[in-house]
């Protein structure tokens, strides 16, 4: 699945880096993509969380399959993970 790893020093498996890209594409970049990772503040990891949340970023889009749509929604639990990836990413 490539050579990203885990905690645990493993191989993230292909469908792990699809959500990992997916979280990027459709939460992080709309929200913090102007900001350098160095310049991310605990602050705006504050806001970026209660934006994720709230909905801000919600969507629906075509994935580019015959009858593909791709519903972001957001809330709670996808801002968790989403601020997890955040947190992986080295400084």
């Amino acid at each position: 699945a490539g050579n990203l790893m885990t905690r645990r020093r493993t191989p993230k498996k292909a469908s792990t880096l699809l959500s990992d890209k997916g979280r990027i594409d459709k939460h992080i970049r709309p929200l913090l993509g102007k900001l350098k990772v160095a310049a991310v503040m605990p602050s705006d990891v504050d806001a970026f969380m209660r934006d994720v949340a709230d909905g801000k970023t919600a969507a629906r889009a075509k994935t580019g399959k015959k009858r593909g749509l791709s519903n972001v929604r957001g809330g709670i639990g996808t801002a968790s993970r989403t601020v997890g990836l955040l947190g992986s990413v080295e400084r």
